[in-house]
């Protein structure tokens, strides 16, 4: 019998089977039973989203569903009826980004927690906001680790929180312009597969 991985302390590969939490639900409008990534919690404090629910990992959903905007800024509302299972999972995207750019509830989170030291778990570097474990996330070109939950930026190397993301005076990394260009390239890629035919 195949043995799976679980994703744990580093990004998943594209084209394999990974162990992967999901829960049933309504997510863009479809019943299924989708992949999430986190724990159950609300966002009361900074989002203003009081019901609790799960993130969505659009790393195990298909690529079809990486075209829809609306689809990197939802989530899944819990019903404590419905429990978490793990389920096989193709891995069809190594990145995952939170996707709430630089509004003000992220900038005011990163205000918060500036300065603060995040926990050290088996898999890596444990958010500080609603505890995901980051060892599966990799740091960007300035050694940054930002949590896809919801911005959270943590230095890769000591675990501090660094608060906001300058706005001005950075410029991109060769490595994370790469990084960038190959998300679009991607998403450009999923529209022209589902682009009806001539």
């Amino acid at each position: 019998m195949e043995k799976l991985k679980k994703v744990r302390k580093v990004p998943p590969k594209v084209g394999e089977y990974y162990l992967v939490r999901t829960i049933y639900g309504n997510w863009l409008g479809m019943l299924d039973n989708w992949p999430i990534i986190g724990p159950k919690h609300s966002d009361d404090e900074y989002f203003h989203l009081s019901e609790d629910h799960y993130h969505i990992d659009v790393r195990f959903t298909d690529p079809k569903f990486h075209t829809h905007a609306e689809a990197f800024e939802k989530v899944i509302l819990a019903n404590n009826k419905v429990p978490v299972v793990w389920r096989k999972r193709m891995c069809h995207a190594s990145w995952i980004y939170h996707t709430l750019g630089v509004c003000s509830s992220v900038i005011e989170l990163n205000q918060h927690y500036a300065g603060q030291t995040a926990r050290a778990g088996k898999s890596g570097w444990i958010c500080p906001h609603k505890k995901l474990s980051l060892g599966e996330i990799q740091p960007d070109a300035f050694g940054v680790i930002t949590c896809p939950l919801h911005g959270l930026r943590i230095d890769g190397k000591t675990g501090v929180c660094l608060g906001p993301e300058p706005r001005e005076g950075r410029v991109l990394g060769v490595s994370a312009l790469k990084e960038r260009l190959a998300y679009l390239e991607a998403r450009i890629e999923a529209n022209l597969a589902l682009a009806p035919a001539e």
